[in-house]
C-alpha cells in the first residue's frame, strides 16, 4: 500500500478507498479472503 501511495503521490490512507472505487467502476477485480476490511486488502 505504501509503495502504491508513493507512486501515485497520494496518502496511504486513501489507497483502499481508491481501489474500491476502481473496482466498482469495473476496471479491476480485487481478491479477498474471509477477513474483511483493510486487513483483507493487506
Amino acid at each position: 500500500m505504501t509503495k502504491i501511495a508513493t507512486a501515485l503521490s497520494v496518502s496511504r490512507n486513501n489507497i483502499a478507498d481508491y481501489c474500491l472505487f476502481i473496482e466498482e467502476a469495473g476496471m479491476i477485480a480485487q481478491l479477498r479472503n474471509s477477513t474483511g476490511g483493510i486487513k483483507g486488502l493487506g
